[in-house]
């Protein structure tokens, strides 16, 4: 796949974050802030059953147009930012609808409420 200069919204990269091996990570910012050197990033991981029931950890699927080959799961209470230089590779994207799922996820972890105002 090639690799574009910015990192998008929904887009897989491997990327350096610091531990000297590459990791799979999906890309939850915003296109808006794409300016800004620096990503909100969900780091991947392996699939394992156990991961199913917990509302924080969203499976992403091997396959097309994924690219990672068999089942990952992206942690939510991972998300982390990183600098645009450590995103070495772009390997696939996530679905749309996915991208809805893993927003709706992190308004459930830091308990969102659009209804209640301070």
């Amino acid at each position: 796949m090639s690799t574009p200069s910015i990192p998008h919204r929904g887009e897989i990269w491997q990327a350096d974050l610091g531990d000297g091996t590459l990791t799979p990570v999906i890309v939850v910012s915003a296109n808006a802030f794409e300016r800004l050197p620096i990503r909100l990033i969900a780091p991947l991981q392996p699939w394992e059953e156990r991961f199913e029931q917990t509302i924080w950890i969203q499976r992403i699927e091997g396959r097309w147009p994924t690219r990672l080959g068999k089942p990952h799961a992206a942690d939510l209470l991972r998300l982390r930012s990183i600098e645009t230089r450590q995103m070495r590779e772009l390997i696939g994207r996530v679905p749309a609808t996915k991208m809805d799922e893993i927003a709706a996820a992190i308004a459930i972890v830091v308990d969102y409420d659009p209804t209640v105002r301070s």
